[in-house]
């Protein structure tokens, strides 16, 4: 999830609280990680495989 000031916050601990893993981020980090590759096509499809690839980069499984 997307760290957005304190927005996020309430939606964090509910997911939290009913056992989801999650995960917030900076968005600036994102941001830079998703716009390393040359190819600059923006849709949800291709986010979504963005972030599950930072997620396996960094670590988290």
């Amino acid at each position: 999830m997307e760290e957005t000031g304190t927005y996020h916050l309430p939606v964090l601990g509910y997911l939290l609280d009913k056992g989801y893993f999650v995960v917030a981020e900076n968005a600036l980090k994102i941001k830079k990680y998703l716009d390393r590759g040359l190819r600059k096509a923006k849709t949800d499809k291709k986010d979504s495989y963005k972030l599950a690839e930072y997620a396996f980069d960094i670590g988290i499984s």
